[in-house]
């Protein structure tokens, strides 16, 4: 399966996406369906995410209307997102919709490693957004 989701920790406060290798939209799907089921056994509190992009190859076509597509949706249980190893196109699309929507992209960031994401993740978990 090009794409998985497992919990990165024992106490559940962290889903982890891996992408490897070439994936479609329907396999992200999937994936997001099962995250969200995950997400839904540990409420009220919400999870953080861990993208990781590592060893995705590519990206389907149709990104900008996927992605308008799942900020549309309800994302009650989803806290930070970490993305890491996005590639040159994968970084300009992400400056593109911070740019675009800052009001839906405030809880996204770029990591430099899964070390990077979990200890930033964990510093704004202590540190709230008002």
């Amino acid at each position: 399966m090009p794409i998985s989701v497992t919990w990165f920790d024992d106490d559940r406060t962290t889903l982890h996406y891996t992408f490897d290798g070439d994936w479609t939209w329907e396999e992200f799907y999937e994936a997001d369906k099962t995250a969200y089921t995950m997400l839904k056994t540990i409420a009220p509190r919400n999870g953080d995410l861990i993208v990781d992009l590592t060893h995705s190859t590519g990206i389907p076509s149709g990104m900008l209307s996927h992605v308008r597509s799942l900020f549309g949706r309800e994302r009650d249980g989803w806290g930070n997102t970490a993305v890491i190893g996005p590639s040159r196109f994968y970084m300009s699309m992400f400056d593109m919709l911070r740019r675009l929507s800052p009001h839906l992209m405030h809880s996204f960031f770029i990591a430099e490693s899964i070390e990077d994401a979990t200890a930033k993740l964990y510093a704004m978990r202590e540190t709230p957004t008002p």
